[in-house]
């Protein structure tokens, strides 16, 4: 038994079964000092509840889509009985042509249903051919740092971040369109959103070989990125644009082909982030403080 699952617009789960569409039963309410859950979060609890019911096929591009990392999916697939497994959204976009369905705009119910087709055809195939097991992530590149704690405590204000910040131009030498996602009101760096880019060029394996490729690798850039601080930024700067764009107040508005086109827009803002940052350091010459080494507690 298996099920497919869909997050189509409006942040809206979609799952189907042997027998069409499968309801989810209502979350069970947090405490109220826990605060209400994110769409990440909805999508983790939603998709727990799926796998025990079977396993799960979906996209690879609906856990990025979701603003769920990748750390999220591990936890749910390692405490499952049932296996997970992937399609390519190519493939779903093909279907859709071949029943001559209007494209991004298909609707949830026919996106959940296509990929319940596709994945039949597939486990009746050798080595279930189409489809790809999800499984734990193995990083690439070792991250020397794991959170900004506990400098976000105190405002960001420390030598060791001020170190860091060093790596970045006077922001108003910054491009306009870097001010808009990294900046204030106030025409200053936003280091909530700015510090974690600038330390992940600190990181020793980014010094070792200080590429766009590297870099891409460490922040997790793209929709298969490793579970980290560094991608629940990259998460944050494209729900940033996404609403921008849209003129949005609440990500949940924002339809998948909206987010879709979101991801292309912050993977180059932040290219263009690292390109400024590169050549800071290249000015350098690749000096690396002794203060960069751990993570000092400021207190």
């Amino acid at each position: 038994m298996f099920y497919s699952l869909d997050y189509g617009n409006g942040a809206k789960l979609v799952a189907w079964g042997p027998h069409g569409e499968v309801k989810f039963p209502r979350l069970a309410p947090r405490p109220r000092s826990e605060g209400p859950r994110s769409q990440a979060e909805k999508f983790r609890d939603k998709l727990a509840w799926l796998i025990e019911q079977g396993d799960v096929v979906f996209e690879q591009s609906t856990p990025g889509t979701s603003g769920a990392d990748r750390d999220m999916i591990e936890k749910v697939a390692a405490n499952a009985g049932h296996k997970i497994y992937l399609l390519s959204v190519r493939a779903v976009r093909a279907r859709a042509r071949d029943e001559k369905l209007p494209g991004f705009e298909i609707s949830d119910q026919d996106a959940a249903r296509l990929i319940y087709e596709l994945a039949t055809e597939a486990f009746a195939r050798p080595n279930h051919d189409g489809l790809s097991e999800y499984r734990a992530h193995r990083a690439d590149y070792q991250r020397e740092h794991t959170s900004v704690r506990p400098y976000d405590k105190h405002d960001y204000r420390h030598p060791q971040v001020e170190e860091w910040m060093r790596i970045l131009p006077p922001f108003g030498e910054l491009p306009a369109e870097l001010q808009t996602i990294f900046g204030l009101p106030s025409g200053v760096y936003s280091r909530a959103m700015v510090l974690p880019f600038a330390m992940a060029m600190h990181e020793p394996d980014y010094r070792a070989k200080p590429t766009r490729a590297t870099f891409e690798k460490m922040i997790g850039l793209h929709s298969h990125g490793a579970p980290s601080f560094y991608r629940r930024k990259t998460v944050e700067v494209m729900q940033m644009i996404a609403k921008l764009r849209g003129g949005y107040d609440h990500f949940a508005d924002v339809s998948a082909s909206e987010r879709k086109v979101a991801w292309r827009e912050a993977r180059r803002v932040i290219r263009k982030l690292h390109a400024v940052m590169r050549a800071r350091l290249d000015q350098d010459h690749g000096h690396v403080s002794p203060l960069m080494k751990g993570t000092p507690d400021p207190a």
